[in-house]
């Protein structure tokens, strides 16, 4: 098994910085890496459960605690089945299905907002099964649900070593191919979540304390990703442009009804997005605002006009596609709209290090997902990146000797 790429190979992310490309038009790109983004980069994709049940049920309808166990299943009322998990527990402490109805307690109590109750049935069920790594995991944001600090702490490392421990093992001769790597990436996505978890909590107007749960960060993964973003400065700003006002946005989302092709319209919904983190509806805007400019020229519009449009609102849009497909796992679309961005930002060494680092990213991640050469991509880009004095440089040389080692490259 290879070592976890999140782990050993950083992922530069920083903490309310803002990437700006454009013209004198009004419109910009914003990309903020922001801890917002990267959660969602985490891929909005942090389940709460990877594969099913975890745990088996073997029911004995001759026994008391066989028919409660029918009832459980059988139960279609929410709180009926509820108050048969906990009669359950609490009467058939020593029952090996014990596990199985833990397993189904827990999230209930999760959805009901019944944190701290959700907290206590998952250290009840990580006492009998310390490998259970969903259950960590709810752990955790029941923690955050409840703003418990320390708690937060407790369990984001406990997450973040139960998922680690998980894949170091090895996949379980029972466990098909298939299964297995869905169970590798999940524990991938909750190490990362762990990490950023604890990173979230930490204050910017507190440094002594900021430092304390960088700390604990650090303690959990010293490579983690969110310790290099703690080190970028905070904003760079790449274009005078100013933000939407609220009345432009509002005109766009009038305009889009009416003539969903505009490319003004399109353009400032995308940058509004991006503004407010709404990452969906970036790669929305940003699509469908690629696809009109590769068409025909409206009709309405000047030759010089359309062509000053194209060239300004592509390399725009390609960037905010690009860098949020890479951030949500697209990779073959976020690949394909940084090459072809690219050529536009070369002039600009801080934009250019972002996409070299974020290309060197997405081929790599290629390669792990079967394009093999991808891997020697992904090493060009990584190399390019190191050649540019930024936030991504040093890390970028890292990320190249841990690819050369685990892929045996000289």
């Amino acid at each position: 098994m290879r070592p976890n790429f999140r782990q050993r190979l950083g992922w530069c992310s920083a903490d309310n910085w803002d990437f700006r490309i454009g013209g004198d038009m009004g419109w910009h790109s914003i990309l903020r890496l922001s801890r917002q983004l990267v959660v969602l980069s985490a891929f909005g994709l942090f389940a709460v459960v990877a594969l099913g049940a975890r745990h088996k049920l073997d029911v004995d309808p001759e026994t008391k605690a066989g028919f409660v166990l029918q009832q459980i299943k059988q139960e279609r009322n929410a709180d009926n089945k509820l108050n048969l998990m906990v009669q359950f527990v609490d009467e058939f402490s020593k029952d090996p299905n014990l596990p199985w109805v833990l397993e189904q307690l827990q999230p209930t109590y999760f959805d009901a907002k019944a944190y701290d109750k959700a907290i206590a049935a998952g250290e009840r069920l990580l006492a009998i099964d310390s490998n259970d790594i969903d259950s960590a995991n709810l752990c955790l944001k029941a923690a955050e649900a409840l703003k418990n600090v320390d708690l937060v702490h407790k369990y984001a490392k406990l997450a973040w070593d139960t998922a680690e421990a998980a894949v170091k093992a090895g996949k379980p001769a029972s466990m098909d191919k298939a299964d297995w790597d869905k169970q590798v990436d999940f524990c991938r996505d909750v190490k990362s979540y762990a990490e950023y978890a604890v990173f979230a909590m930490a204050p910017k107007d507190d440094k002594e304390k900021r430092a304390e749960i960088l700390k604990w960060v650090e303690d959990i993964n010293p490579k983690s990703s969110y310790l290099i973003g703690s080190k970028q400065n905070p904003t760079t700003t790449l274009t005078a442009n100013a933000a939407s006002s609220a009345e432009t946005v509002k005109q766009a989302q009038q305009t889009i009804t009416t003539d969903p092709s505009n490319v003004d319209a399109l353009a400032t919904l995308a940058e509004y997005a991006n503004q407010i983190s709404d990452f969906p509806h970036v790669l929305q805007y940003t699509g469908k605002l690629l696809e009109v400019l590769a068409g025909a020229k409206p009709q309405d519009l000047s030759d010089s006009d359309w062509k000053l449009r194209r060239e300004r609102y592509t390399v725009s849009a390609l960037w905010m596609n690009g860098i949020t497909n890479s951030l949500r796992g697209n990779f073959s679309q976020a690949d394909r709209s940084l090459r072809a961005v690219l050529p536009h930002i070369r002039g600009n060494m801080q934009l250019l290090s972002a996409g070299l680092y974020h290309l060197g990213y997405v081929n790599y991640q290629l390669a792990e997902k079967g394009e093999a050469n991808r891997v020697f991509e992904g090493l060009k880009f990584f190399q390019e990146c190191t050649q540019i004095k930024s936030n991504y440089q040093e890390q970028a040389q890292k990320n190249i000797i841990a690819i050369k080692s685990e892929f045996s490259i000289p």
